[in-house]
């Protein structure tokens, strides 16, 4: 079983469909499950994320595959707190003799110790996958995900962008700043005795044949080639203005600095927004 669990904007869309295409492996259509930071959400949210709504059974009278899938996975997420036999299952669904399957969810960075040691004894091996993105350009990107989710222009209005960041510096958007605390995340996984099966990679160095074939190699299924040209959901190019690069830089400093003492050597565009 490999979790992928962040972060938001760093790759893992493309990541889940390259490793999907590999014949040893076995992801489920819904991408991001999001079973274990769900188990508090509104029941109408549950079943409206698994598609499970009387709208959406009407719409899938017709696909009886796709209405036993999201029957499933409602099922999954409606199990009581401590019973996980119905994610295991789904999980499982259609797999088959697949070496690998998986759950890419990174909305799961934000969990505790105890959710990733409830997560790793689940299934009999399990490999965690964190992809880390320059905190800089993560935090751009999601504030134009955002930004974009809630306006239907191709042009940025900077007045919004920077409320968007007057917002995260007073602390009010916790859920972008957890997002991107990697260290707090990597120091969850180790608390929770997975150390060893945590892989880090970066998303500056994921589009590279060699980072997948270590990916490949620690979750165990047969390297391949992979297409590192092809990118999804790239966003609209929006050039990051200074003041708000300089407004991240001194927010994220802390990442930099952490994320560097636990891996050692950083990719070059994290080395240039860490000095200045």
């Amino acid at each position: 079983m490999v979790y992928c669990i962040g972060a938001a904007k760093a790759g893992t869309t493309w990541l889940h469909q390259t490793l999907n295409k590999h014949p040893e492996t076995h992801f489920q259509h819904t991408k991001e499950i999001h079973y274990f930071d769900s188990r508090d959400w509104p029941k109408a949210k549950r079943l409206q994320r698994a598609k499970y709504t009387p709208k959406h059974r009407a719409k899938m009278v017709m696909s009886p595959l796709k209405y036993l899938h999201h029957r499933a996975y409602a099922r999954a997420l409606f199990a009581a707190r401590a019973d996980h036999r119905a994610y295991k299952k789904f999980i499982l669904r259609g797999a088959g003799s697949a070496k690998v399957v998986g759950d890419f969810t990174p909305a799961y960075a934000a969990l505790g110790t105890n959710d990733f040691a409830t997560m790793a004894g689940i299934f009999p091996r399990t490999h965690f996958l964190y992809l880390l993105r320059d905190p800089v350009d993560r935090a751009w990107s999601n504030m134009r995900m955002l930004y974009y989710r809630h306006n239907a222009t191709k042009q940025i209005d900077m007045a919004k962008m920077d409320n968007m960041l007057s917002r995260l510096m007073a602390g009010e958007m916790q859920y972008l700043d957890r997002r991107g605390n990697y260290a707090q995340t990597i120091d969850s996984v180790a608390q929770a005795g997975l150390t060893d099966s945590l892989k880090i990679a970066f998303y500056e160095n994921l589009f590279e044949q060699t980072t997948m074939d270590e990916i490949h190699d620690f979750i165990g299924v047969t390297a391949r080639n992979v297409d590192t040209q092809k990118r999804i959901f790239a966003g609209v190019d929006s050039p990051l203005p200074d003041h708000i690069r300089a407004a991240l830089m001194e927010r994220y400093a802390s990442q930099y600095r952490a994320i560097a003492d636990l891996v050692g050597a950083l990719p070059q565009r994290w080395q240039n927004h860490s000095k200045g």
